[in-house]
């Protein structure tokens, strides 16, 4: 298949666990002239484990992702795998030093990345007749690859940068039993990398939007990504249940009924005086260059 047209815009949404990028996706993927596809680096895994799609079939049988990959030639009308799906370079902790050092920190055959990315929006453009896609994975490694292997085009990007008050970041790790030092730091390293990738490859296709901000004013919100991105802003964003949708990976509200959009500080009474005091020790610069109090 061709390589997608200079045409297709891809949105990016950089951030850390437990941002909102979730919300956000499902908001966007309302827009009738967008297609929300949630974290992409997950795909190959979901095609391992035929995991269920948003939509609550199989990967394998979605009648969505089914066909996206049938279009691509890497499947056969049966849902079987035809040639390998390109993995991901997920960066962290030691395999992430030890990469750098030896260089090999970056998708093994770029080629065969840069062209399946292409081919997954040319083929979902095909079937869909979107031009506007958002990728919420995440992973300034995924962009970065996605940019340095001229995947997507710098006219055809659109990154948004979705900040969320650190310590609601700490309270999501704490809730599922990780340590709250572990948390923090998790935070501060991924906006670290993510300033650094946003200085050398991204420049004024940027927009830095803050959680608290979707959630206390969705539509006003939504208004300033739709003119960011080029689209018409459309009500029906906010109604995000209405139209179905094929996301891979994200929060488990994807699976959910409600379309209410509430602001979660459970933080606030979750985390200990100890442990914001903890935070606060360690990320607290990068708290406030991110527009956030340390109070």
């Amino acid at each position: 298949m061709d390589p997608a047209p200079q045409s297709l815009r891809l949105v990016y949404i950089l951030g850390t666990n437990f941002c909102g990028s979730t919300l956000l996706s499902l908001v966007l993927g309302s827009h009738p002239k967008v297609e929300s596809l949630g974290q992409m680096f997950e795909l190959p895994t979901y095609q391992q484990e035929n995991s269920p799609c948003q939509c609550g079939e199989p990967f394998r049988t979605c009648p969505f992702w089914s066909r996206v990959l049938l279009r691509t030639g890497r499947v056969d009308s049966e849902g079987r795998l035809l040639t390998p799906l390109p993995s991901e370079v997920r960066y962290g902790g030691l395999f992430f030093r030890l990469t750098k050092m030896v260089r090999s920190a970056a998708p093994r055959d770029v080629k065969a990345y840069r062209e399946f990315n292409q081919s997954l929006l040319a083929a979902i453009h095909e079937m869909t007749g979107r031009r506007v896609f958002v990728d919420s994975s995440k992973m300034p490694s995924r962009l970065s690859w996605l940019i340095r292997s001229e995947a997507v085009s710098a006219g055809d990007l659109r990154v948004i940068h979705l900040i969320r008050d650190g310590r609601g970041v700490v309270s999501g790790y704490k809730r599922r039993g990780r340590s709250v030092i572990r948390g923090t730091l998790a935070w501060w390293r991924r906006h670290r990398s993510i300033s650094r990738l946003v200085e050398r490859h991204v420049g004024d296709r940027l927009l830095r939007l803050h959680y608290e901000d979707l959630a206390r004013n969705p539509e006003a919100t939504a208004r300033e990504v739709c003119q960011f991105i080029g689209v018409d802003f459309d009500p029906a964003m906010l109604e995000f249940r209405s139209r179905a949708q094929h996301q891979l990976g994200g929060n488990p509200i994807r699976f959910e009924t409600s379309q209410d959009i509430r602001l979660d500080e459970r933080w606030r009474r979750e985390l200990t005086p100890w442990e914001k005091a903890l935070f606060n020790r360690i990320a607290g610069r990068m708290q406030r260059r991110l527009g956030y109090s340390t109070e």
